[in-house]
Order: C-alpha cells, then structure tokens, then sequence
C-alpha cells in the first residue's frame, strides 16, 4: 500500500503539470495562448481575426462554447490590420469601444498589458430546438462582435484606421470634453422605460463598495438629481467601485449595480426606470374576492 506522504507529493506533482498545460483548464474557463484556434461555426472572417499575429491569449467561460474572448498587443498599425479583418465579419455590424483604460491579461501568468481585445459569441449558443429538434426561432439576439481597445498602455488612437464596417463608440475622457484630472465622470439620461420619455427629479445616490482611507464599506460619496431633460452630470468621483441606486417618485428603484470607475472613468449611460404599481384605491381597486 502507497504510504500518505508519497501520495501527496504524487498528488502535488500531478497537480501542477495540469496547471502547465496549454491550453490550461480550471473552474469551467479553458484558456491558451498563441495556439491556433477554429471553432466549427466560425466562419473564414472570425477566424481570421481570432488568429491574428497580434493576439497573445484566448479564453472561454465560465460557459464553455458560448463565447470567446482573445487579447491582442499591438502598435497602432496592427490594430488597423485587425480593424479591417473585424469589418469582413458577416451578420451583427461590428463594434468598435474605445477607451482610456489600462487592462492586463486575464489569463496569462506573467499579466502583460493588453491593447485590445475580441469577444465573439457562438450562433449555436442561441438557438432553440423543438420536441423533434427542429431549430425555431430564439428571440435572442446575438450579441456583437467587439472590439474593445485600451489607449492607457500608450497605444496612439490618432494613427489608427477605423474602416466603415464597423459601429465605433468613442469613451474616451477627451471625446466628450473632460481631462484626466477631472476625475471619474458620469452622464446619466434617465427615462420612462413606457415611451422613453426623460424623467425629471430621479434621484442618483453613490455610495462606495469598499473601505478607502477607514471609511467602511457603503458610505456615501454624493447625490444627485436629475434635471428636465432627465440628465445627470458628475465629475470628480473617486477612481474606485462605487454601487449607483436611483429612486424616483411613482417608480421602482433600480440598483445599477457596481461600477468600476477605476477601468470606466467615463461612464455614458441610459436608464429606463418601470413605473411601480399603484396602491389599490387609486387608479385601481382590489379584486374581488367570493
């Protein structure tokens, strides 16, 4: 019989050759790095843009097979080479989010910094089957390929060539007029989810998620209301997760959960709030009862 102590640095030593595969596997998320990659689904496009000399690492999950996400290190001459091969893809028009955040591997052990990153979601995750496994239709859009890019390792934007296959949403601090210096930022437009209509007087409160400087966690950092186009503006919020609640008068609360102001410091947004129930007696009456 094996003695506990030699099953143990058995163990030990199995253990760790599985971490030094590649692709690695652990928690539901499979993860590599410059091996090629194919999916039976992906058409030539996808996987021209997933195999691009640029990318450094992949991963899938915590659902594996529903969406991939690659990381990419590149100057601005390779991003405009991956922009391109992003606009061939067919179906959902692509996205393009830029951005002044930093952002650092998710899987690679070393952490590099990362310039942009792909998420492709899979056709096949989406559909339905019938009893006799006939696809119907899911109701579910499929989300678009995106492109995210991270201007804060230094990637220069300016030399950059968008093609006009692509949607592009600018986040950029200097895109809608604000500095570095002017803190976390927030533009907020609050509506009737009904007929979209801008609602006046909902209140913003942000508070912080976790203790900073003694402070426990859930204090309060401001308050804000919005004006009668349904707008809130907020500069100066610490670079930190903060949780947003919104209330208003005659509507459900909503939580808009944690923000991380420290990757989004310019966070742009609609809110579409559901008018809450009114109280019997009111413009409706209780049920009768028999």
């Amino acid at each position: 019989m094996e003695s506990a102590g030699r099953s143990f640095w058995r163990a030990l030593v199995l253990a760790a050759l599985v971490m030094s595969l590649t692709p690695s596997v652990h928690a539901l998320l499979i993860m590599g790095g410059r091996e090629r990659q194919r999916r039976k689904d992906w058409s030539p496009a996808v996987e021209r843009v997933a195999n691009l000399d640029s990318r450094v690492a992949w991963f899938e999950g915590p659902r594996i097979g529903r969406k991939t996400d690659f990381e990419y290190q590149g100057d601005a001459a390779a991003l405009t080479v991956a922009l391109k091969a992003l606009a061939e893809i067919e179906g959902p028009r692509p996205r393009v989010v830029v951005t002044d955040d930093r952002r650092i591997s998710a899987c690679l052990r070393a952490k590099p910094e990362i310039d942009w990153t792909f998420v492709y979601w899979e056709k096949t995750a989406f559909l339905v089957y019938d009893k006799n496994r006939q696809i119907v239709d899911p109701g579910t859009p499929i989300p678009t390929p995106e492109f995210r890019v991270y201007l804060g390792n230094g990637l220069e934007w300016s030399k950059v060539v968008v093609p006009a296959g692509v949607d592009l949403v600018d986040e950029r601090l200097s895109a809608r007029g604000y500095r570095p210096e002017d803190g976390g930022v927030l533009e907020m437009t609050v509506v009737d989810s009904r007929d979209g209509t801008p609602l006046k007087a909902a209140e913003l409160k942000i508070e912080r998620t976790t203790p900073v400087d003694g402070d426990p966690t859930g204090v309060e950092v401001t308050r804000a209301e919005s004006n009668g186009e349904g707008r809130i503006m907020l500069t100066m919020l610490p670079r930190e997760t903060l949780s947003l609640t919104l209330e208003r008068k005659g509507f459900l609360s909503l939580s808009l959960g944690p923000v991380h102001f420290g990757n989004t410091p310019c966070l742009v947004r609609e809110v579409r709030m559901t008018p809450s129930l009114p109280p019997y007696g009111n413009e409706f009456s209780p049920p009768e009862t028999r």
